[in-house]
């Protein structure tokens, strides 16, 4: 509880600090040094450049100066015919511009004591004092306590990969491998029993067919001669 009214009081004071103090030319120019010289920007040179004349804008209070044909004469010296329209040069140099500032105060520049951002909408530059950086009288940026570290490290339970499944899947899986095949045996088997039916039905007609051919063909032959052989009578 105590620390917690410490962070207050201190915020408290930052913000007066930030209200009694406004930023100066110096400052700021001191700021947009220490932006030049980030990586970020130092291999940038168009927007480096954008950047250095919002600035100046800034500090001339010359509004009239951000106006796109104007910026893309005097940073990107496209001066001959300029149409916003359908050259966006501008646009999209500052865009860039407006991220790169938003990464780098929310990382290596969260400690520095002026932060300079632009507009969402427009070329205003937005600068003001960090208010944390004024009542620590620190840059240093803030760091995360590490990890508490345990003897063991967390279990982490490996997961079941497709091809070897758990044992917990191995049921599920076999009850429906059992159920499939069921069903495909009831396929299977239906078409049998009926092809068996209709051939024994073919067979049996047939058969049928072969008989009754058999006793026509008997009737209609001529009268056989009798097996038994004649005997003479005999002679004294």
């Amino acid at each position: 509880m105590a620390t917690q009214g410490a962070d207050r009081d201190r915020i408290a004071v930052a913000k007066d600090i930030g209200d009694m103090e406004p930023l100066t030319a110096d400052e700021i120019r001191a700021a947009l040094q220490r932006l030049l010289s980030a990586p970020a920007l130092a291999r940038a040179p168009k927007i480096s450049r954008l950047l250095a004349y919002l600035v100046d804008v800034h500090l001339d209070a010359t509004p009239d100066a951000l106006s796109e044909p104007v910026i893309a004469d005097a940073v990107f010296d496209q001066s001959d015919g300029f149409n916003p329209r359908s050259n966006p040069i501008v646009r999209v140099n500052a865009s860039r511009l407006r991220n790169v500032l938003r990464k780098h105060f929310a990382g290596d520049g969260a400690a520095e004591p002026v932060h300079i951002h632009l507009a969402s909408v427009g070329y205003t530059l937005e600068i003001r004092r960090n208010i944390l950086s004024s009542a620590d009288g620190t840059k240093s940026p803030p760091t995360t306590a590490p990890a508490e570290q345990t003897a063991f490290p967390p279990t982490v339970a490996p997961a079941s990969s497709p091809e070897q499944p758990g044992p917990q899947d191995a049921t599920p899986r076999l009850v429906a491998s059992t159920a499939t095949f069921g069903r495909l045996k009831q396929k299977l088997c239906a078409p049998v029993s009926l092809g068996v039916v209709i051939a024994l039905l073919i067979a049996v007609s047939l058969l049928n067919i072969a008989y009754t051919h058999l006793v026509h063909t008997t009737m209609l032959l001529p009268d056989a001669p009798s097996p038994v052989a004649s005997v003479a009578p005999l002679r004294n």
